[in-house]
């Protein structure tokens, strides 16, 4: 720019000297109309124009001089207000949290179910075989995830669930230290869902290898995820103790799993082991009159020994075809007096294959699927031996299902007969589930 100004400014000053010099009556030496100037004449217009000339250069210098120390100027006081405004935000954050939105999400899901059913207490010990129909709020779920840091999130989880009981509880509500995209070990403490099984299922009602083995503590874990490798090992004081040891920290269990998803395809195997299946929920919240005293003597807190247990899924996804495999039992029998089955000590276990196949229709995502599940020796804790399952599902709108689900349980036979009250009837179940579900 200043090369511009200079430039500009001479041809200014020649072009207003030759004008001048015209004016002034000196003759144009081009010209025939009168004699040229001087050499002495001609030098002094020289000179004179020369002084002209750095007189203009001089002007331009300080304009150009001006012009920097403007921008210099403006440049600090541009510094001098970032700094400002970043000295004003340092403040801000000392004195307030950043706003909660930028580190919190919150999402959830509502579930209404309409049922109908041949055997409405689901009691398969007795002989009650009476028809009901109903419509629950069947699940209200509310997940927070908080973002503390690079480092450290936290994560709770409020459920409810149509079980009996009409309050929110904390359903989980843990803090993970670590992050997976920049180092494969973690660590996760609170009560937590405990990795083992996974139950995945696209029906509307849960797996009956969820019943047997789904398991919620206060543990301390330590995981890790790596080129679709993953796996953790944890450690937690458990409800049940058995006769020879105090209430400590003496209950564990880990899991190890592979999972790959390629251009329509995807699978994920996964193995799992518990040193005490006696802590999951199921048989936690068991109150029985086992040996038909009249008395509940299941005593969780009175183990005579842990029983291990065992877990192990397989998922395999191709286009729109799934195929989902899990086993979840016992690993050895109880012990005598506890969980039995045709009288003697039981090894309870449950297994579910299930298909699905996902498509669109009008536009909209609807899964077809079958499932076949199955239980042994778990008489005891009022699972069906057989069930069968046929369910449909479509987004009708963004985020919003609506599901239908058909099953049909087969109840253990008369042959096989428990202790006391607990005897198989053969009572087999017909039910049918209309379900409104939404997801934010």
């Amino acid at each position: 720019m200043k090369s511009t100004l200079l430039s500009t400014m001479c041809m200014s000053l020649v072009l207003g000297v030759s004008a001048t010099g015209l004016a002034a009556g000196v003759p144009d030496y081009q010209g025939s109309d009168g004699p040229l100037p001087s050499r002495s004449e001609m030098w002094d217009l020289i000179k004179k124009q020369q002084r002209e000339l750095d007189a203009l250069k001089s002007q331009v210098g300080d304009a150009s001089k001006g012009i920097d120390a403007n921008r210099e100027s403006n440049a600090s006081i541009a510094q001098k207000t970032d700094d400002l405004a970043a000295s004003v935000e340092s403040a801000k954050e000392s004195m307030f949290p950043a706003h909660w939105s930028k580190h919190i999400s919150i999402g959830g899901v509502v579930e209404v179910d309409a049922s109908v059913t041949n055997n409405a207490d689901g009691d398969y010990s007795t002989t009650n075989d009476d028809d009901g129909s109903d419509i629950v709020l069947a699940t209200v779920e509310l997940d927070i995830h908080a973002t503390v840091n690079e480092w450290v999130s936290s994560d709770i989880v409020l459920l409810y669930e149509d079980d009996g009981e009409t309050q929110l509880d904390v359903d989980s509500a843990t803090i993970t230290i670590g992050n997976t995209d920049k180092y494969p070990i973690y660590m996760t403490a609170g009560l937590m869902g405990l990795p083992f099984g996974v139950y995945p299922s696209n029906m509307i009602s849960d797996p009956m290898t969820l019943d047997i083995g789904e398991t919620y503590d206060t543990a301390v874990l330590v995981g890790f995820e790596h080129a679709g490798w993953y796996g953790s090992f944890y450690v937690f004081n458990g409800e049940s103790n058995n006769m020879n040891s105090e209430d400590e920290i003496e209950h564990f269990g880990g899991n190890l799993g592979v999972a790959h998803e390629g251009d329509g395809f995807t699978f994920e195997i996964e193995v799992a082991a518990i040193n005490s299946l006696e802590n999951s929920d199921m048989f936690t919240g068991m109150d029985q009159d086992l040996d038909g005293d009249g008395t509940a003597d299941w005593d969780v807190g009175q183990m005579q020994d842990y029983v291990p247990g065992v877990s192990a899924h397989a998922i395999l996804g191709i286009g729109g075809f799934a195929l989902i495999g899990e086993f979840t039992g016992a690993a050895d029998e109880f012990s005598a007096g506890e969980i039995t089955f045709d009288g003697s000590p039981a090894q309870p276990y449950a297994w579910n294959i299930e298909a699905g196949y996902t498509t669109e229709i009008n536009e909209r995502s609807t899964t077809f699927a079958i499932a076949y599940q199955e239980s042994d020796e778990a008489l005891d804790l009022g699972l069906p031996e057989e069930r069968f399952l046929a369910g449909v599902s479509m987004e009708i709108l963004r985020n919003t299902t609506l599901a239908f689900e058909y099953a049909h349980d087969e109840d253990y036979g008369t042959e096989h007969t428990g202790t006391g009250t607990n005897q198989g009837s053969g009572n087999d179940s017909d039910s049918g589930t209309l379900e409104l579900a939404v997801e934010f």
